[in-house]
């Protein structure tokens, strides 16, 4: 793998209940729990949910490819700062990673304005 792009990707699922979504990340039918098969924040989940938190795997001694996070601001599904908590764990650990927040953007078609595109596009260019 030469690059990574992520586009508001959940990280820390018992972290997401914490703000504000159109879902309730802790209700069994949530998609997180669907995903584990089971609520994130119940105390026998927790294996399952550091085996679904990419950031259980970024560390110093790891190669990893550079990365590019975009997430929007107002996106109403996956709170911003699992994105926050995924650059921070890589820029804390040595990894190459850029950082967008997408003002207003939202999420799905509304996301995909031309400067997000762009932005990609030359992230792909560089690494590929």
């Amino acid at each position: 793998m030469k690059a990574v792009v992520d586009f508001y990707g959940p990280t820390v699922f018992v972290e997401m209940g914490k703000f504000p979504s159109i879902f309730d990340h802790k209700a069994p039918n949530s998609p997180e729990s669907m995903v584990i098969g089971g609520q994130p924040h119940l105390p026998e989940n927790a294996q399952k949910v550091d085996e679904y938190n990419p950031i259980t795997y970024i560390s110093t001694e790891r190669n990893l490819p550079p990365f590019l996070i975009m997430h929007a601001n107002s996106d109403p599904v996956v709170p911003f700062n699992q994105s926050v908590l995924l650059y921070q764990a890589l820029r804390t650990n040595n990894h190459e990673v850029v950082f967008y927040n997408v003002q207003g953007g939202g999420r799905g078609y509304r996301f995909f304005i031309p400067a997000v595109t762009q932005k990609v596009g030359a992230f792909f260019k560089k690494h590929l």
